[in-house]
Parts: structure tokens; sequence; C-alpha cells
């Protein structure tokens, strides 16, 4: 199943709202293979919206590219997925953890924010939501099934990341503040 950008924003609202909800199961590798493909051709179309056009200034750049290189010799596994990433009306934060191809995922949409898990295997992340991600032409695709059908979600354009336990923003979200603490998130450069 592939969406147009603004069915999909419509469709994630209704299968997120008030949370983002877990999917039936994981996509197979060839639903998987199948919707990367699709992003891939659609990835023109998708930034002629000028939703996923880039306006990252130069310095937002380096500050997110100089963290995932110092996680990079960490664990490489999870170093290219890091980053706060963004999509029609949400963003996606991808944090390290104290664990080798684990990550913390906050998810933050509707003035509401989630805090979920996943590991890295075969250069995807899989999430303890059944859903997992890819990355691809620059674009993190978020790969779930619903009613049976598999479905794609895309997110691009990642900034460097926030630390939710000192942020402001983040002050409204005490629960994923204190969970994202007690599950070893990380937000800062490895030592």
């Amino acid at each position: 199943m592939r969406f147009s950008p603004f069915l999909s924003s419509l469709f994630v609202l209704a299968m997120t709202f008030p949370g983002w909800t877990q999917t039936e199961r994981y996509p197979t590798n060839e639903e998987i293979n199948i919707l990367i493909q699709q992003m891939r051709m659609d990835i023109p179309q998708l930034l002629e919206t000028g939703v996923y056009r880039d306006h990252r200034p130069p310095e937002e750049r380096q500050r997110r590219e100089a963290f995932v290189d110092a996680w990079a010799n960490v664990d490489a596994l999870i170093a290219p997925f890091l980053g706060e990433w963004f999509a029609i009306e949400e963003s996606l934060a991808i944090f390290p953890t104290e664990n080798v191809g684990e990550v913390c995922i906050v998810n933050i949409y509707l003035g509401e924010s989630r805090l979920h898990f996943g590991r890295v295997t075969d250069g995807r992340i899989y999430t303890d939501r059944n859903t997992v991600f890819a990355l691809d032409s620059g674009f993190l695709g978020s790969i779930f099934v619903y009613d049976g059908e598999a479905g794609l979600y895309e997110y691009a354009n990642p900034l460097p990341l926030i630390d939710p336990t000192t942020s402001p923003f983040f002050k409204q979200y005490p629960g994923v503040v204190r969970a994202f603490q007690e599950a070893g998130c990380l937000a800062k450069v490895p030592e």
C-alpha cells in the first residue's frame, strides 16, 4: 500500500491518535523491499511538495553529522539512524543507548510524545511496535502493517538531537523524560 504525502499524513494521524499504536506484525522482507523501491521512485514528487525540502542551515547539518560520526566509532550499526527526522506533521528522534545495536525512539505528534525502542538488524531498525525503519536515498522509511496491508511513511532531513532531560520543550512530557532516563537512552557524544 502506498499513499500520497497528504493521505500518508491522514493515515498516520488516524492510525496513531491518541498514540503510536502497535501494528499487527512486522512487514516481511519482500514488503519492505517493495515499499523502499516505491519510496525511491517517489522522492522527486515528495521533494516537489516542499514539505521534504531541506531547509536545515549548514551548522545544523554539520552538528548532526559530527554526532553521527562520533557514534559510528562506538556503534556503527545505529549511527546512520541517529537524529531527529521530520515528516508532514510529526518528528521522530532516534537516540543511542548504552547497549550496542539498540536505540530509543521518541515520537512527537499533535502535542503528544511516546518513547519506544528498537534494535538494528540487517541495516534496519525493528521496533517494539512491529514497525521497521529503513534508510534509503536520504529518507527514513517507517514501514508497518495495518489492516493486513504493508504501508510506508517517510521522514527526512534529520536535525541534531535535543537532550530530553534538559530541554524546556520536553518539560511538557515528563513521562517520556522519566522513561528516557530509566531506559539508558543517551543524547550525548560518546566519550
